[in-house]
């Protein structure tokens, strides 16, 4: 009796520490003087879940063991593993794909049966005839008792992989616009994989010219990658591509060194680690899913089937002046530049329309611990080992300021304060102890949980994703060295977002590709939306320039 009451005073010694701690990270992460008294409830329970969730991952993590030993005594040698981690939280999702666009620039001597021909060796040389170091790529995805694991696929057909984009009839048959190659891509973006939509890649190659370029000596093809988000992310993905698929550049005399290591991890940092995520899980379902949904607007009823696809090129000229504004404002990254406009555009557009505007918009950034290397990286300096294909980026979850009222930062509403409030935010979520919680917890629950227990959790939603890619050195492919001229991807669809924005940098050049739910598409927002982009950019540049001139 006496040992019972023992027990229990020490768990509610150790109950009380652990709600001292999330109360205290959570007046951080919301950068309050006191916690509203409705987020108490919600803090209480969840510390009393933490002792459910010690006892139920462990239990999972066994299960999953049980269902592997099973596959692999049934499967043999083809089970090729489970889907981990961040992997597992986005292959889960019918909607993430990839699609990566590239647009070759082919010769007069060259024509679409070279194209065609040379990306189907491409694919037969880089992908299906790797199945050790490629097994995601040679594997189709199943699901047993909840668990997705991956199945080798004997004799995988290039030619099932590699496919054709529908051809546009018409008038202009002859060159496709850019507007209509982005609707070919939305056309073809929900088409199942192959192999009965359980293979995670495929190949689309345009037969019909696009007019990409004024280069009237050169012709312009597309050629689309698809891939399953749970296969890897973007970098990982253009690392890929430029690193393993690309010819070798002229100057290069060896291989690359690896950029992507593996991390040793000792049983004690995993246990660790996995304690901590659970300790600090009650603030971020707090800070996540009720002050931050309390204090921003967000699209939370939409309608989450349908992208409308478009694509634009920003001009060198404003590349220029986003890396003079970072260069003389020692603050600004490319991404907060960017977000500044945007975010000063969505004051413009809601006070333009009459509609209420909101305080604050939820943003989600996608950040990758190895992105700048893409920068340095030399076109088939690596070999298929060197790339870790899987996924590696976390997000930062911002409240982008729209019109706040009580934020002192922004009383003199110029785009240089804004800019500072932006940075502020970048730069606390990345420090945020939490955020990394927030990526292991969803790593954790999305290996070890079955699929059904994964969809009781509820999504968080955002209005808008930007997703920023560095761009490499300028690649080509194939026997015949046929150039990529460009390259842009589309973000895939996580359903819980309004607005995606892709951005990448490829020969001085600026590429973003918009992704927008259909039922909010009007013809002429998506020029609004570079047009404002150009404007602020203007106004943020004069601003910096005036302030130094003072």
């Amino acid at each position: 009796m006496d040992a019972m009451i023992v027990i229990t005073a020490l768990m509610l010694i150790v109950l009380l520490i652990v709600f001292g701690i999330n109360y205290y990270y959570i007046k951080e992460i919301a950068k309050m003087k006191k916690v509203p008294i409705n987020v108490i409830p919600s803090l209480i329970v969840g510390v009393l879940v933490v002792p459910l969730l010690g006892i139920a991952l462990p239990l999972f993590w066994l299960i999953r063991n049980i269902v592997g030993l099973l596959l692999r005594i049934q499967c043999g040698r083809n089970f090729m593993g489970f889907f981990d981690g961040l992997d597992a939280l986005h292959g889960r999702l019918v909607t993430a794909t990839i699609n990566i666009l590239l647009v070759m620039e082919l010769d007069s001597h060259h024509s679409k049966q070279n194209l065609l021909k040379m990306i189907t060796d491409l694919v037969d040389k880089t992908i299906i005839s790797k199945r050790r170091e490629m097994p995601k790529f040679c594997s189709t995805l199943r699901s047993y008792l909840g668990y997705k694991y991956m199945l080798y696929q004997p004799n995988l057909d290039v030619h099932r992989c590699v496919k054709v984009l529908n051809i546009i009839q018409g008038e202009r048959k002859s060159k496709l616009s850019k507007d209509e190659l982005m609707m070919l891509i939305n056309h073809h973006s929900s088409d199942q994989f192959p192999y009965e939509n359980k293979l995670m890649w495929d190949v689309y190659i345009g037969t019909q010219p696009i007019n990409w370029r004024d280069n009237l000596e050169k012709t312009y093809y597309p050629v689309l990658f698809r891939f399953n988000h749970g296969v890897a992310d973007a970098v990982n993905l253009f690392k890929f591509i430029t690193g393993v698929c690309a010819n070798v550049d002229d100057i290069i005399q060896h291989r690359g060194v690896c950029i992507n290591s593996k991390r040793a991890f000792t049983f004690v940092a995993t246990a660790m680690n996995t304690l901590i995520t659970v300790l600090f899980s009650p603030a971020v379902f707090c800070a996540m899913f009720v002050i931050k949904k309390d204090k921003t607007h967000s699209y939370q009823k939409m309608e989450r089937n349908g992208l409308t696809n478009l694509h634009a090129e920003i001009s060198s000229e404003y590349l220029c002046k986003i890396k003079k504004i970072i260069s003389k404002y020692k603050r600004a990254s490319f991404t907060g530049v960017l977000m500044t406009a945007i975010s000063a555009f969505f004051e413009d557009y809601y006070t333009k329309n009459n509609q209420a505007c909101p305080e604050y918009l939820t943003a989600v950034l996608p950040i990758h611990p190895h992105a700048m290397e893409l920068i340095t990286l030399k076109p088939g300096s690596l070999i298929h080992n060197d790339v870790r294909i899987r996924n590696e980026h976390h997000a930062l979850h911002l409240i982008l300021p729209i019109s706040p009222k009580k934020d002192f930062r922004l009383k003199d509403r110029s785009l240089t304060d804004r800019l500072n409030v932006i940075m502020d935010h970048i730069y606390f979520e990345k420090r945020n102890i939490v955020r990394k919680v927030v990526v292991d917890l969803l790593a954790l629950l999305s290996a070890y949980m079955p699929s059904p227990i994964l969809t009781l959790f509820p999504p968080l939603p955002n209005t808008i994703c930007v997703s920023n890619v560095p761009g490499s050195s300028t690649i080509s492919l194939g026997e015949d060295n046929l150039k990529v001229c460009d390259y842009t991807f589309l973000v895939p669809d996580m359903q819980t977002v309004c607005y995606f924005l892709a951005i990448t940098s490829y020969e001085q050049r600026l590429q973003i590709s918009l992704s927008i739910r259909s039922w909010l598409w009007c013809k002429d927002n998506f020029q609004v939306i570079i047009d404002n982009i150009y404007k602020y950019i203007d106004l943020l540049e004069k601003e910096i320039e005036n302030s130094e001139e003072k």
